[in-house]
């Protein structure tokens, strides 16, 4: 501010002062000349007049060094007539005739006439008879070089004059303000600043200046604002301090810090009340010297990395042993602060005790394992007793059947054909639910292994189609199928896969009405393997229940399917069929407008017709 003060009063006076130069330097520069042309002239006088005894020409070449020595390049003599009479150097350009009928310049007082040429460096003056005294008119060339020489040392001395005036002011000017304004405003300045940065200590930069005027009455008011601000900051402080007291107080969660050097220096009081631990036998400690018995030595490592590289961590879990021996888990969080210029600081952090969750998720493991355990025990308990379940079946539906073809004897009971008729299909249908449970069985147990061949996926198909042709006939719905002749073989289990074409094929039947189409597509590429697609255009179902669908006997209760009989078995048997073959079962549908259910069988499965081996590894 000192500066930019001296700098504007500088640039003020100078101003001032150059406002007047150009008026002086023109006086001083007329004076010049004046009193050149008087030195000039009254040379000519005292040269010139003896002109009685010679001729003009004659005088001013017996006299034209006595010019010289006065700053003369060239004079010239003109009769009344304007009849050259003599000249000297270089002649001057203005005429006798000329100069009568209207100079460039005229000093009215001498009749004097001056003309200034284009050329710089000189000027010419004419003085007419009535001036010189002299019978004929006298024209001198003068140079300006002396004029030139004393106008630039005298604007010198007044520029230097002016500086040293301007800088005296300035200097007198920045003194008197700096005591009486600038001095108290750099003290406010400084004051303000350390209270901004200190607001809590704010009335300790209070100023001790008394003055009477705006100054002092500022001071008065800034120190009543510092105190104001520093009681405003204590109380707020103090409130927030509260506050996080009472955060702490009701957490059930703890604090702790640890130094630079990654030394415990603090914990809240709910970590001993947790772990029964006194604070003190770890203060002062790092992780390293103080020990986690019990932990896992891979997250133990990965806890002391993140900390050696003061990397933020999460759930760093790990038990602790209170006095009474009971074993509590906790859970740690830590991140790492700086301070302003990026130094590491220390970390600070939370703790949990999660001892209730880890039990809860060992009770929850062991129920799980214990499920898993009898759904397995389930599993193996129907594989195993297929044959005696199967048996019975094949004997009530071979009956049947032969107790069916004797009823065709005369005389036979029409009431008893239909009481068998009714053994038969219910017989055929129980043994189909129990042979879609027992093959689900198997598979969840790990007991159904695949028979795995070379398979003609286009033959396949077609067989399907001629299994499901006379059903769909039956309901009245068109079944199509397209597919590239020529496809390369499937290495898979053909019973297996054709079990779960059948699948798709008899649900799409029997959720299309009357009228309607059910189309089976195949298509491979090297890039996505084998797909087989079954399309109809049936009641659909809402994506939303597509999950339920795919569920063991999940069954969408809605009234546009209800109608139609089923287990619920179909979709996930055929889903099982299909991962076990390492592919899997996509399935779209929309309300009302059918549905499209893919099998996507792995690349690792197409095989080279002809060579019998796999274009890729692995099934």
């Amino acid at each position: 501010m000192c500066r930019r003060i001296t700098l504007l009063v500088c640039l003020a006076i100078l101003t001032v002062e150059m406002a007047f130069l150009p008026p002086t330097y023109v006086k001083r520069r007329d004076e010049l000349r004046s009193h050149q042309e008087m030195e000039v002239l009254l040379t000519a006088k005292a040269s010139l007049s003896w002109y009685e005894q010679h001729t003009p020409a004659d005088i001013l070449k017996r006299t034209w060094p006595t010019f010289e020595h006065v700053a003369v390049e060239g004079v010239a003599l003109y009769a009344e007539n304007g009849v050259l009479l003599g000249s000297q150097g270089r002649r001057p350009d203005l005429l006798s005739n000329e100069g009568m009928r209207g100079p460039t310049t005229a000093h009215e007082e001498q009749l004097t006439f001056r003309h200034f040429p284009e050329e710089s460096g000189a000027y010419e003056v004419l003085w007419p008879p009535s001036v010189s005294n002299l019978p004929f008119t006298v024209v001198a060339r003068l140079g300006t070089a002396a004029i030139d020489a004393e106008l630039n040392a005298y604007m010198f001395r007044v520029g230097v004059l002016i500086l040293i005036l301007s800088m005296a002011v300035s200097v007198v000017t920045v003194a008197v303000l700096g005591r009486s304004v600038l001095t108290p405003l750099l003290a406010i300045h400084k004051n303000l600043t350390a209270a901004h940065s200190d607001p809590v200590n704010a009335e300790q930069y209070k100023l001790d200046i008394k003055a009477d005027n705006e100054i002092g009455e500022t001071v008065t008011v800034l120190n009543a604002l510092l105190s104001r601000l520093s009681a405003i900051r204590r109380s707020h402080v103090y409130e927030r301090e509260k506050r996080f007291q009472d955060f702490v107080a009701s957490s059930s969660d703890w604090f702790w810090e640890m130094d630079e050097n990654l030394r415990f220096c603090f914990f809240s009081d709910r970590y001993t009340d947790v772990t029964g631990v006194p604070e003190t036998v770890l203060l002062g400690k790092t992780r390293e010297e103080t020990g986690i018995p019990g932990v896992d030595q891979s997250i133990w490592q990965q806890h002391l990395n993140d900390l050696h590289s003061h990397r933020p961590f999460r759930n760093f879990v790990h038990p602790r042993q209170r006095p009474n021996g009971d074993v509590v888990w906790l859970s740690i969080n830590g991140d790492p602060w700086f301070d302003g210029d990026g130094n590491f600081r220390g970390y600070r952090g939370t703790g949990r005790d999660i001892t209730d969750q880890m039990a809860i998720q060992e009770a929850l493991r062991t129920a799980k394992e214990e499920a898993e355990a009898a759904n397995r025990t389930k599993s193996e308990f129907l594989a195993n007793i297929s044959h005696e379940l199967r048996t019975p079946l094949n004997a009530i539906i071979g009956f049947s059947e032969v107790m069916l073809a004797g009823e065709k004897t005369p005389g036979a009971n029409p009431r008893h054909h239909g009481y068998l008729e009714d053994i038969h299909s219910s017989g055929l249908h129980l043994l189909s639910l129990i042979n879609d449970i027992l093959d689900l069985s198997k598979i969840e147990a790990g007991a159904d292994e695949l028979d795995e061949e070379a398979v003609d996926a286009a033959e396949l198909a077609r067989a399907v189609l001629r299994v499901v042709r006379q059903r769909a006939e039956t309901s009245g719905v068109t079944i199509e199928w397209s597919g590239d002749m020529q496809l390369p073989l499937l290495f898979a289990d053909e019973r297996k896969l054709k079990q779960a074409l059948l699948n798709l094929m008899t649900n799409a039947i029997k959720f299309t009405p009357s009228g309607g189409r059910v189309r089976m597509s195949i298509r491979c590429s090297a890039e996505e393997g084998f797909i087989f697609e079954v399309t109809d255009n049936g009641i659909g179902m809402a994506p939303e229940d597509i999950p339920t669908a795919l569920r063991q006997f999940g069954q969408i209760d809605s009234a546009l399917n209800r109608k139609y009989e089923g287990t619920g078995l179909g979709l996930p048997l055929t889903s099982a069929l299909v991962e076990l073959h390492g592919g899997r079962l996509e399935v779209e549908s929309q309300l009302g407008e059918g549905t499209k259910v893919s099998i996507h069988l792995p690349a690792g499965r197409i095989l080279e017709r002809g060579s019998g081996r796999r274009e890729s590894a692995g099934s």
